[in-house]
């Protein structure tokens, strides 16, 4: 990796750390939620997901809190590749060819705006309580249901063209399955919650790009 592609790589992650630090947007279907044991934490979900809120701790943590650890490592996984110059695990797929690195520099950068641009936008006017938690369905969101997770997507989807380990191929696709099922879970709380204006938008806009 040249040195552009290091620091491209870099400024995305202060990004990242930035956008968790200042616009970070809670979720409904929070794995600290879902680890609560409080009578009403299971409040606004169909039986379908209340019934996760009452699974023992000890199946909370193998489904909900593991998978974090997996997802941890596989963001940490890329900066300890910079600070040894070098693929750690010795299982890249195939060369990182400088044409591969420079479309996967281009695709993180473009998973990074496009993130920062959803996350922004609902900061901006919606703390995600109270009575300022309202349905989004404009701008990026008039796209797709889910424009913060698309650029999280494109972001890990770049990095993997930068270094194409098959751990971190490994590591990719839970943090999808994870994620998609977090989304799902959001959606159920949203249909509930906005009903018809909810259905109707998820009619006419996909979950992700369909």
């Amino acid at each position: 990796m040249n040195t552009a592609h290091t620091a491209l790589l870099l400024a995305a992650y202060l990004t990242l750390v930035g956008e968790l630090i200042f616009l970070h947007v809670p979720s409904v279907a929070s794995t600290l939620q879902i680890l609560s044991t409080g009578s009403h934490t299971d409040a606004g979900y169909s039986e379908r997901y209340a019934a996760l809120f009452r699974y023992s701790r000890t199946t909370k943590i193998l489904l909900f809190v593991a998978p974090i650890g997996v997802i941890y490592a596989l963001f940490a996984y890329p900066l300890v590749v910079v600070v040894q110059g070098t693929d750690p695990l010795g299982d890249y797929l195939f060369i990182p060819v400088d044409s591969l690195q420079t479309a996967g520099a281009a695709t993180l950068v473009v998973g990074r705006i496009v993130t920062l641009s959803a996350t922004s936008s609902i900061r901006i006017n919606n703390r995600q309580l109270g009575e300022s938690f309202f349905l989004h369905t404009t701008g990026l969101y008039k796209w797709t249901r889910n424009p913060g997770l698309v650029g999280m997507y494109l972001f890990v989807a770049g990095i993997w063209l930068m270094m194409p380990s098959l751990t971190m191929a490994v590591g990719i696709v839970v943090y999808i399955a994870y994620m998609d099922f977090k989304i799902r879970m959001e959606e159920d709380f949203l249909s509930r919650k906005f009903g018809e204006h909810y259905d109707e938008y998820r009619r006419l806009t996909g979950r992700y790009l369909w």
